[in-house]
């Protein structure tokens, strides 16, 4: 026995031709699509980057002025102490009066003498 074999029209042959051409055309548009969005995606984080590589040198270059600032200031602040410190001396003797010290003199005291009054 002879299996027979349906025959195919030609019809249902260009329908199923034109549904394939038309699925791998849908499927070629779609990884196209995907494609540009993964490349444009990319450009779009690395511009990202960018930007806050460009906001973080501003940063460090701003506390690096403030920095040079502030050193400049301790400069000043350190100097003028140093002046005041130094007239420290004669404001004592003009307006209070005060003496300056002399060498420590050295006393001597018996012993015993000593032991009468630290028990």
């Amino acid at each position: 026995m002879a299996v027979k074999r349906k025959r195919r029209s030609r019809t249902m042959y260009q329908v199923k031709k034109g549904a394939t051409r038309a699925a791998v055309n849908v499927l070629s548009a779609f990884t196209i699509f995907l494609l540009i969005f993964a490349i444009t995606l990319f450009f779009i984080l690395v511009q990202w980057k960018n930007v806050a590589v460009r906001q973080t040198l501003e940063r460090i270059t701003t506390l690096e002025k403030e920095v040079r600032l502030l050193s400049s200031r301790h400069i000043q602040l350190e100097t003028r102490r140093n002046e005041l410190i130094k007239q420290i001396p004669h404001i004592a003797m003009q307006k209070l009066g005060m003496v300056p010290m002399e060498k420590a003199k050295i006393l001597t005291v018996d012993e015993r003498e000593y032991r009468k009054y630290v028990p």
